[in-house]
């Protein structure tokens, strides 16, 4: 597998290692504590390492996956025939049975081809859905203290907890659009897509978090499987021209 190189980072054989190992521990759910929290801002920040992510879990489902292992099965039984008939004297059956063979591998090779584009298409989500970060509130509007609770749990994935609560803040502070990313979140992880929808849309376009609401809402109608919508937003997401838009552009060539 090919690291892709980032433009502001130095890579060696040493640090390559390392990093293909953090994410090998990031997929397994090994890091933890400031080692995960560091590994979860560099992906926010750097593109090139998302996309080896991606290419590290699409290995992963590959290789685990039972249609996987059902097809070099398929293929050692296959290459095993191929072998008994090289040993053959028979020469001229040979011949006829060794390109059945070579069709059936390549019927084989095709279908597992097709399932596999499937599974990738199914796990884009998974791929680029990274929650909010709750230290960009520190940047924002949301500084106020009936926040810093919520933000404790926010950041503990504690989101069922916390839906009442920041349903309850907003109803006070409705012009606060980091709230509305917070609670949008929340509904994308738990379930309530379509309220994560509507939450992410209601944030006004004026806003310097609109562009942070239309990338989520674009996500949240890739956990839906309505590619046909998250198409369009991408393209408006694009045209947009910031912070989200070169994983709009990875995005939309990964759906297209």
């Amino acid at each position: 597998m090919k690291l892709k190189l980032h433009p502001n980072r130095l890579y060696s054989m040493e640090s390559t290692q390392k990093i293909f190992e953090q994410i090998e521990d990031y997929l397994a759910g090994k890091l933890e504590g400031n080692e995960l929290e560091s590994f979860k801002k560099l992906l926010e920040i750097d593109p090139e390492l998302r996309e080896e992510v991606r290419l590290h879990k699409e290995l992963g489902r590959a290789l685990k996956d039972k249609k996987a292992l059902d097809f070099r099965k398929k293929l050692i039984k296959l290459e095993d025939k191929i072998d008994k008939k090289k040993e053959s004297p028979i020469q001229k059956p040979f011949i006829s049975h060794y390109w059945k063979i070579a069709a059936s591998i390549a019927i084989i090779i095709g279908l597992f081809t097709f399932f596999w584009q499937i599974d990738q298409k199914e796990d884009l989500y998974a791929t680029y859905y990274i929650p909010y970060p709750v230290e960009n509130a520190k940047r924002g509007e949301v500084t106020h203290e009936e926040f810093k609770t919520i933000a404790q749990k926010y950041k503990e994935e504690e989101y069922s907890d916390i839906i009442p609560d920041l349903e309850q803040l907003i109803t006070h502070r409705p012009y606060d659009e980091q709230l509305k990313l917070f609670l949008g979140n929340c509904y994308l992880n738990t379930g309530k897509t379509n309220k994560a929808i509507e939450q992410f849309l209601n944030i006004n376009p004026q806003n310097r978090y609109y562009e942070d609401g239309l990338w989520y809402t674009i996500l949240a109608h890739l956990k839906l499987e309505q590619n046909k919508e998250a198409i369009l937003l991408l393209k408006k997401l694009i045209a947009y021209d910031g912070v989200h838009q070169e994983n709009a552009i990875m995005l939309l060539e990964d759906l297209e």
